[in-house]
């Protein structure tokens, strides 16, 4: 994300004939009818490494074509995005990191590979994921006409439309801030003001001194927002489980199972949820015991706060039931920790195992 930069960086994305092209053009038109013009941009890019991407992207696949687009990507940060950034421009890019993680994958290319290689890319301040039915997908692209390999497969606008969901989850995992939009029965007027409104005007606020963070105590008169999490305390004597993570947040670093708390769930009954989901553990919610909370400051726009349970009673053996999300399952002692544990989960565990009391405040300062 653009951190103290002046500028804001927004991507559009989604499956093949949703109209994100029409989207563009529409938003731009429609932010300068606002008086707030914005820069476009889009990937594969106008330079030569982007031509040549675009214009081999049916005969050269797999890991090649996505070696090739994450160049391109690299290229694009360095000498079109930063550079606009820094100008304190809104730049909006037509196809970015979400269309990488769905059109690769579905050339066969690993997610892991694909977050692996792009882990370095600038993340967008705001990343719009457009979608729409796959039938109406198919029915334009019909009409429209074959215009690369991927059209070629009947269940191609499913496939899409399932991995740009998961494409979103990613994203949001990363505190980034997703708007997934429906376009089956919106007009892209209607479309380009729902993702005009989410765009903030320039200059931000919070960057007239990017060098310093809001101080604590320092309130905006806004309610906070935070996203609520949980976090599971699996343990078998002095050996307490952790997850590697498979997705582009804290890629490959460790944490205990985890997850956001959905909408009018109990505290409890998601922690139970979620560690179900991921290692497929069970345990009664009343066996789960608050043993620390955190509150996180994940970046100027995020923050969260971390209910971290132990689960006194369980059943089952840890299984990976996520394997595109979480890279391996292992038990370590309380006396030999990982050396790469995510900080936020960290600041809790530690409060635990420390007994330093019940509430820890991190990364506020």
């Amino acid at each position: 994300m653009t951190g103290g930069r002046p500028g804001w960086f927004v991507t559009i994305d989604g499956p093949s004939g949703v109209g994100k092209s029409t989207t563009v053009q529409t938003l731009h038109d429609h932010l300068a009818a606002r008086g707030r013009p914005a820069r476009r941009t889009l990937e594969p890019t106008g330079s030569d490494l982007g031509q040549f991407t675009r214009s081999h992207a049916n005969q050269i696949h797999g890991l090649a074509l996505a070696c090739l687009v994450a160049a391109n990507r690299y290229e694009h940060i360095d000498t079109e995005i930063e550079p606009a950034l820094q100008a304190g421009q809104l730049i909006i890019s037509d196809r970015y990191l979400p269309s990488t993680l769905v059109l690769q994958q579905l050339d066969g290319v690993p997610l892991d590979f694909l977050l692996t290689l792009n882990r370095h890319v600038l993340l967008p301040d705001l990343a719009v994921i457009l979608t729409a039915d796959p039938s109406l997908i198919a029915q334009r692209i019909a009409t429209r006409g074959i215009t690369h390999r991927w059209h070629l497969d009947p269940t191609g606008p499913s496939r899409e439309v399932d991995l740009y969901a998961d494409a979103a989850s990613h994203l949001l995992a990363m505190g980034v801030e997703v708007l997934l939009l429906d376009t089956s029965n919106a007009t892209p007027s209607d479309v380009a003001r729902r993702i005009a409104d989410a765009i903030p005007a320039l200059p931000l606020a919070s960057n007239a001194s990017p060098t310093r963070p809001t101080p604590p105590g320092n309130m905006s008169g806004q309610p906070a927002q935070p996203v609520i999490d949980t976090h599971v305390i699996l343990r078998d004597g002095d050996k307490i489980l952790f997850s590697q993570r498979g997705g582009p947040y804290g890629h490959g670093r460790w944490h205990m199972p985890s997850g956001k708390l959905d909408h009018g769930e109990p505290l409890t009954d998601g922690a139970a949820r979620e560690l179900l989901e991921e290692t497929g553990i069970t345990v009664d919610p009343a066996h789960l015991r608050l043993v620390h909370v955190v509150h996180h400051r994940q970046n100027t726009q995020v923050e969260r706060i971390g209910f971290f349970f132990e689960a006194t009673t369980w059943e089952g053996i840890p299984v990976n039931k996520e394997p595109d999300k979480c890279l391996a399952l292992e038990w370590f002692t309380v006396h030999d920790l990982p050396n790469d544990i995510i900080e936020y989960p960290q600041a809790g565990l530690l409060g635990y195992l420390n007994d330093t009391g019940t509430l820890a405040e991190h990364n506020w300062k």
